[in-house]
């Protein structure tokens, strides 16, 4: 009952009410206008049904395009859902498929397998392309493909220590060669590090960011941050399941992947993995620039598990062509039954004529 009141107490002039008003204006006016013209002419029933056919027809076209577009009257739109926030794969995962994650160096004792860092990665990158070993000792006098691209996107001064599997996954995007898929030291398995370049790395690490930043006091307390925990630095994401992306950038290919998926039924659960570590800001005089914020160290590595929801964005607009077009159907089934009388009247009164 207070929850229906708040909801009418929130109706004001401007713009619900206003905004109603302006619709059925619109409505009464162009429909009746119509229906009066054709009521006027065949009469009010045979007017009517001639202007709801009308007018169900013309909205049985536009909810097609709704739907083929996939625009106006649009359900929930494809979003990831969190499914747990894991630290230092501490304790029992709940979402199984993260168990085919191997951790980072470190997290889990007497783990199988490990995940590298982005300088292992790079280095041996480095050596398949130098046809030898490489040290770091030895990168600022390397005359590199690889290393270029690097400082034309991390910068000069970039830290080759530092470096993230998603900074090679991106330097790997932008050269177009394989540096992951070529490393030994990197089994995956069926993820994939998403580039900061891929648009699903913004949505998975926004859905993550939201979740953290409603759990972030909870999280301080329960790590002993409560003075240092500022933010997160996301370090990595990782994506799994999901259709097959086209196995490459060409027409041809493109065109069968679309196909194939567009032929399957079910579609496979996605999962996604960002990890974020806590960080804190730093402070500057008045008038500097502000540093970026740097991770709190010792601090746990967290690691926000989610599920891709596909939403049902094309649902309401389906539906709501379905029905125009039932009712467009009713209508027009009630007027050619009506004609077939009218044929059949007067075909009995021009034989009762002739008779």
């Amino acid at each position: 009952m207070i929850a229906t009141l708040n909801t009418l107490a929130s109706i004001a002039w401007d713009p619900q009410i206003r905004g109603v008003l302006v619709v059925a204006t619109g409505v009464l006016v162009l429909v009746g206008s119509v229906y009066l013209l054709l009521g006027t002419n065949t009469g009010a029933r045979t007017g009517f049904m001639i202007a709801m056919a009308g007018l169900f027809g013309w909205l049985t076209i536009l909810g097609f395009m709704w739907w083929i577009y996939a625009k106006g009257l649009s359900g929930e739109p494809p979003s990831w859902e969190i499914e747990e926030i894991n630290v230092d794969r501490a304790g029992q995962l709940q979402t199984e498929v993260v168990e085919t994650l191997p951790p980072y160096e470190g997290e889990v004792a007497e783990a199988p397998v490990e995940l590298p860092t982005g300088e292992e990665v790079l280095l041996e990158a480095l050596a398949v392309e130098q046809g030898r070993e490489v040290s770091v000792d030895e990168l600022d006098d390397l005359d590199s493909d690889i290393l270029d691209a690097l400082y034309e996107l991390k910068g000069e001064d970039v830290s080759i220590e530092e470096l993230t599997l998603t900074d090679v996954a991106t330097l790997e995007a932008q050269l177009e060669v394989e540096l992951l898929e070529g490393s030994q030291s990197l089994d995956l398995g069926d993820w994939h590090v998403v580039a900061e370049s891929d648009p699903a790395r913004g949505e998975a690490v926004a859905a993550a960011d939201s979740e953290l930043a409603a759990l972030q006091d909870t999280i301080a307390t329960e790590t002993g941050l409560s003075e240092e925990l500022d933010e997160f630095i996301v370090v990595d994401v990782f994506i799994t399941g999901g259709k097959e992306p086209p196995a490459s950038d060409s027409t041809w290919d493109r065109v069968a992947n679309r196909i194939w998926t567009t032929l399957q039924l079910k579609n496979p659960p996605q999962y996604a993995v960002v990890t974020v570590v806590p960080a804190s800001t730093i402070e500057v005089a008045a008038g500097e620039q502000p540093l970026p914020p740097e991770a709190v160290e010792g601090s746990p590595t967290y690691s926000v598990v989610m599920l891709r929801n596909l939403g049902n964005v094309r649902v309401v607009s389906a539906a709501f062509t379905i029905i125009c077009a039932i009712v467009f159907v009713v209508f027009i089934y009630l007027l050619h039954t009506r004609d077939k009388r009218q044929w059949a009247q007067r075909e009995q009164y021009e034989e009762t004529a002739k008779g």
